[in-house]
């Protein structure tokens, strides 16, 4: 999720199978399946589904692997060398939910404060702003279709003196003479 900037659901659904060339391609989900009975909605519980979120205009997308991405994605297989999906334990799929408490429980182990895999995608994107990447490179990434949607994702990560090196940097002397 920290390399990709996926939607939890969406990154529980990956498989081995979508990555060619060097990405890998977004074009499944997990979801919560409601049936009515007649009477009533029920859940069904969790099932992978073959499309995205219902408000975005594609049925998928195509995410360049990182280094760090490639080298996560080595490891899985390694660990299951014939599992389908690539975040799977025992053979079974994680799930959502699963993902989530392992999150939690590494990040308390780890003494850190746990954020939600939802906040992983603003850090996620606010890197990507922070280090010069375009805004709808960001969107098209995050899987959004409104690029305001995309700037509510971005804070600034850096720290006060982080903001001054680049403030000394943008704005040094030898850059005065096109002021004058």
């Amino acid at each position: 999720m920290f390399q990709l900037g996926v939607r939890i659901g969406e990154g529980v659904a990956l498989k081995f199978s979508d990555i060619e060339y060097g990405e890998i391609a977004i074009q499944r989900m997990e979801e919560k399946v409601l049936v009515f009975d007649g009477e009533n909605f029920k859940s069904d519980g969790v099932h992978i589904v073959e499309h995205l979120k219902k408000e975005n205009d594609s049925e998928y997308r195509y995410i360049s692997l990182t280094d760090v991405a490639n080298e996560v994605i080595r490891k899985a297989k390694e660990l299951n060398p014939n599992g389908e999906f690539i975040f799977e334990r025992n053979g079974e799929r994680l799930t959502a939910r699963a993902v989530t408490y392992w999150l939690s429980k590494y990040c308390r182990d780890a003494g850190i404060t746990y954020k939600s895999p939802h906040c992983t995608r603003r850090t996620t994107a606010s890197r990507l702003s922070t280090k010069g990447m375009p805004l709808d490179k960001i969107r098209d990434m995050l899987g959004q279709v409104d690029e305001k949607t995309t700037l509510g994702y971005i804070y600034n990560p850096n720290t006060e003196q982080e903001n001054l090196n680049i403030m000394n940097e943008a704005l040094k002397k030898s850059d005065r003479k096109n002021i004058k």
